[in-house]
């Protein structure tokens, strides 16, 4: 079974793509168009679903109803297309639905592809993501233990940082991110939770963190508790 389908645009870079995840052992299986995908997905289901969205949008989310009638239930993810109408109507309805603006970036993808085989119910991204190479510290807040790492995707609501070892915190505890002044910016500190780890692999050779940023009353709140 594939891990991934990956809806193509007939002329665009599919099989690029492919060969990429594949180079980083997320198999996956090429479609150019609907109804080929809705075969794969009715009889050789894969564990995420990846379409590139057409220039003519008008009928994106019927199709995900298509997708859905044909008894797949596992996440979809939606590569570009500037449909603020539909996205918000696929928000809404809470199938799974996951966002990606184009053109394309391959490590996000991936990093997002690994999020969703190592956690399916993850909660879909409501923000762009934007790469990042921050070195920073990461200080556990219950211990005061800190860990040196970098901050590879950052956005509006959270970030994925990456670690050389297994990080050694667990899911909900709460971090203080301390990032250095670099020129670009100041320095600064950010209070956030760890909402998901990424354990060292042969599939993920780099350990790391989903973090989500929390305010002072949501950190308070957490404290107290």
């Amino acid at each position: 079974m594939s891990k991934v389908l990956y809806q193509a645009k007939p002329k665009g870079n599919g099989e690029e793509i492919k060969s990429y995840l594949e180079s980083h052992l997320v198999t996956t299986q090429l479609s150019f168009d609907k109804r080929s995908s809705l075969s794969f997905l009715r009889y050789e289901p894969p564990q995420i679903f990846v379409m590139e969205v057409p220039k003519v949008e008008s009928n994106v989310s019927y199709f995900i109803d298509e997708v859905r009638a044909a008894n797949f239930d596992r996440p979809i993810v939606l590569l570009g297309g500037k449909i603020t109408t539909q996205r918000n109507k696929l928000n809404c309805d809470s199938k799974l639905i996951h966002f990606m603006d184009l053109p394309l970036n391959k490590d996000l993808l991936l990093s997002l592809l690994r999020k969703l085989l190592m956690n399916p119910s993850c909660t879909p991204q409501r923000h762009p993501r934007f790469v990042t190479e921050l070195e920073l510290d990461i200080e556990a807040m219950q211990t005061g233990e800190v860990y040196t790492s970098k901050m590879v995707n950052l956005s509006k609501g959270g970030a994925f940082c990456e670690f050389q070892e297994n990080p050694k915190f667990q899911a909900g505890e709460l971090i203080k991110l301390n990032i250095p002044s670099d020129g670009n910016i100041s320095e600064r500190t950010l209070n956030g939770k760890v909402v998901w780890i990424q354990k060292k692999s042969l599939m993920n050779p780099t350990p790391g963190l989903g973090v989500r940023f929390v305010g002072v009353d949501e950190l308070y709140q957490s404290l107290l508790s």
